[in-house]
């Protein structure tokens, strides 16, 4: 049995943290968008109170002038297990710290981070970092642990060049009975 330590990084995570690639198709289908992500990196320590404090560091090539964008983070989740059961995680979303002007709000269950500035027009490459603390709630699973985070999700309608991301542990666990899944938005499948 392989161990993985306290503080290695660590590439992949839990029980459905992540259905990487959920909106690739409606992702990529977009060319014509006003800005495309050239570069999305996501750090994120896991905490063993079920949050996690997220990093995300994106590089934005404005295809037309903009002043600035929004990055939409949902605050309720439902979880689809390939076992066939589903729950529903009600997320909080605090600590938000971003390299940009921004304003923040709730609307339609996400929380929604306008980053720019109106005296601002944006032309070419932009790089911009968030920090949040993203609060899952109680964890849902009664005999292991869940955690539950999209990384990419349908409401950018933009295109996605590359996708890079670290996930830190809060402690070691066994390797091989970890779950990552990806695909279209809901799948249950980790074969990929």
């Amino acid at each position: 049995m392989r161990k993985i330590s306290k503080n290695k990084k660590v590439w992949f995570v839990l029980v459905m943290l992540i259905c990487l690639f959920s909106a690739a198709p409606f992702v990529f289908a977009q060319a014509s968008a006003d800005y495309s992500l050239h570069r999305y990196d996501f750090h994120i320590l896991v905490n063993e109170n079920n949050t996690l404090e997220i990093t995300e560091k994106i590089e934005v090539f404005f295809n037309k002038p903009k002043q600035g964008f929004y990055r939409k983070i949902p605050l309720r989740n439902e979880i689809n297990r390939f076992d066939g059961t589903s729950s529903f995680n009600r997320a909080k979303v605090s600590e938000i710290e971003v390299s940009e002007n921004y304003k923040a709000y709730r609307d339609a269950g996400y929380q929604v981070i306008k980053i720019g500035d109106a005296d601002d027009t944006l032309t070419n490459v932009k790089d911009y970092t968030l920090k949040y603390r993203y609060n899952l709630g109680p964890d849902t699973g009664k005999n292991y642990d869940e955690i539950y985070f999209n990384l990419i999700r349908n409401e950018w309608g933009a295109i996605i060049s590359n996708v890079t991301f670290t996930i830190i542990m809060p402690k070691e666990f066994e390797e091989e009975k970890l779950d990552f899944f990806r695909g279209r938005f809901s799948s249950v499948k980790n074969s990929d």
